[in-house]
């Protein structure tokens, strides 16, 4: 590998998978929205009518129409949009959003250039474009189901009704679209994890490679190398394709030897903080962690504790509140008060993820993952537990506000609590030291492990 570079681990590469499919998430959310507006996907008038009338019944008719046809272009278009979307990023800018937050990046596994279009695209099929093709392909059968068979069946599906029947003739597809859209992903990442160079599939059929930062030797370093466009730990070139023909003539006997790579000095303006093992200070030194590993950190924090409370919230529903009338067969509805409980709930799940993480391992679960560490500032110890508790109600505070407002009140604070995280990620960003008023109020910092 270049200096500077190494390969990418498993872990920080599924890391950049999650912050991605988010994202890929909303592009797909967005064109679900727009076949609505087109008239392909609607809610029924009449189960509408059928649920005004009686809130707590079950619909005797489709809750949904469908104009199928229309559906299907949408569908087709869906996988489209992500798949030009992803080889755009990995042919010009070298990897998606997620990736380059984690400081990743995808070039030609022999020569470091960016992949041209055709293996980008390639890459691209095969690591999105199947899977979102199973995700459309689940999505139309959904639809083509809910809007062909009435609700009472679905809920309530008797042998040999409409509901069985149309799945028993659907089945083949459902079962194709399930296995590409979830089993498929999981392939990749087994492939990926059982490679010595860390190549799955994908990366083998596009002879491409995904490289993260390697630790930087603080002083001098070498270089990417001299050719124009290289920048210290970069791949070189950026901005050539790998099937980029040389410039240089052949000699005698045969291609010249590429230049050795001259000595520069590296500019670091990471800040640099002790470290501290078993109560007392080690000569190491920690580099700062960078925000874009830090926000990566925080997002998959937030989506495991999202996880962790849906399951909890729902085991609660169906063994607590369901008791409570067992004989009723009506769909549990959440009043104020149950919410609110349900909100306090959750920021009680919230402490005890974030508070013991910060103290006893300094770090939440996420964060050791991508190599950061949650210490003080001053003697690079592990946050006592009020020092936790403090730095998450300035952190995570104005959001746990949000679950336990009335309802006539979440929207407000809401938009406050989010003004109150771009500030706190501002403060980060503008702060020498990289703390952000977090970090300063209990004298914390992040560090990022080599």
């Amino acid at each position: 590998m270049p200096p500077g570079l190494r390969l990418a681990g498993v872990l920080v590469r599924f890391g950049a998978w999650l912050i991605d499919s988010v994202i890929i998430g909303l592009i797909s959310f967005g064109m679900v929205l727009l076949a609505a507006a087109a008239g392909a996907i609607g809610i029924n008038p009449a189960a509408e009518s059928q649920l005004q009338t009686a809130p707590l019944a079950v619909p005797t008719v489709a809750p949904y129409v469908a104009n199928l046809p229309l559906l299907a272009v949408f569908a087709a278009l869906l996988v489209l949009v992500n798949v030009v979307y992803v080889t755009v990023l990995i042919a010009r800018f070298r990897g998606l959003p997620g990736q380059r937050m984690l400081s990743l990046q995808v070039g030609d596994a022999a020569t470091g250039r960016n992949l041209n279009w055709r293996r980008a695209l390639l890459r691209s099929v095969l690591c999105i474009g199947i899977p979102m093709a199973g995700a459309a392909g689940f999505l139309y059968s959904i639809m083509a189901l809910e809007s062909s068979v009435p609700w009472s069946e679905i809920a309530n599906p008797q042998p040999g009704g409409a509901a069985e029947t149309w799945l028993s003739s659907w089945a083949g597809p459902i079962l194709v679209a399930i296995l590409a859209f979830i089993v498929w992903p999981v392939v990749l990442l087994v492939w990926t994890a059982s490679s010595s160079t860390r190549q799955g599939l994908h990366d083998i059929a596009a002879g491409s490679q995904v490289v993260g930062r390697a630790p930087v030797n603080h002083g001098f370093v070498y270089s990417a190398g001299p050719i124009p466009g290289y920048t210290a730990g970069a791949w070189p070139p950026a901005n050539q394709s790998a099937d980029a023909a040389s410039d240089v003539p052949d000699g005698p006997y045969g291609p010249p030897a590429p230049p050795a790579p001259p000595i520069v000095q590296e500019v670091d303006h990471a800040p640099l903080w002790a470290r501290s093992k078993g109560g007392t200070d080690t000569p190491s030194r920690l580099r700062g962690a960078t925000m874009g590993r830090r926000t990566a950190a925080y997002l998959m924090d937030s989506v495991v504790i999202f996880t962790v409370f849906s399951l909890i919230e729902a085991i609660l529903l169906v063994t607590v509140l369901k008791s409570a009338s067992p004989a009723d067969s009506s769909p549990i509805i959440l009043d104020e008060r149950t919410s609110i409980l349900m909100g306090l709930l959750g920021g009680v799940l919230q402490i005890v993820y974030f508070v013991p993480g910060w103290a006893l391992w300094r770090g939440t679960i996420c964060q050791r993952l991508l190599h950061l560490e949650v210490a003080d500032a001053t003697t690079g110890k592990a946050l006592g537990w009020m020092d936790s508790f403090l730095r998450w109600t300035i952190v995570q505070g104005p959001i746990a506000l949000v679950t336990i407002v009335p309802q006539a009140a979440r929207t407000p604070v809401l938009f406050v609590a989010t003004l109150w995280m771009f500030y706190l990620q501002y403060s980060t960003q503008n702060n020498r030291q990289w703390q952000g008023l977090h970090d300063r109020f209990v004298n914390s910092r992040v560090g990022q492990e080599p």
